[in-house]
């Protein structure tokens, strides 16, 4: 599923997020569900609107600090890797390449990641 959401949506250039949800409970780790309006690249960058559900979060960083919206994507640093699956929205922009910010505004880590399309735009 990972590779399939970073063939599809890259790494969601000009993005807009429109939910953040967070729960918990004693039986399972944190779950992270968010509402992401994106281009597809198998459909010309056409924008839709998708869910993306975080599972066995074990690190949810959201920091808004008004007046700036953590909400608008410019460029996320998508990594899968033996430590876990990390999605952070705003990265560390370099010349050659994104890197993990570790003060981020907008981090997830977890072990497993789905999406599912909500609307085509």
């Amino acid at each position: 599923m990972f590779d399939l959401i970073i063939d599809k949506y890259e790494s969601f250039p000009d993005s807009l997020i429109s939910s953040v949800s967070y729960e918990r409970s004693n039986e399972n780790d944190g779950k992270v569900d968010i509402i992401i309006s994106c281009m597809n690249g198998y459909n010309n960058d056409e924008f839709e609107t998708i869910k993306l559900s975080f599972v066995g979060v074990f690190k949810f960083r959201f920091i808004e600090n008004h007046p700036f919206s953590s909400l608008i994507i410019n460029k996320a640093l998508l990594i899968n890797d033996k430590a876990g699956i990390t999605f952070d929205f705003f990265p560390d922009i370099y010349k050659d390449g994104l890197k993990e910010n570790l003060e981020s505004d907008f981090i997830i880590k977890c072990t497993n990641v789905f999406f599912e399309v909500i609307d085509n735009e």
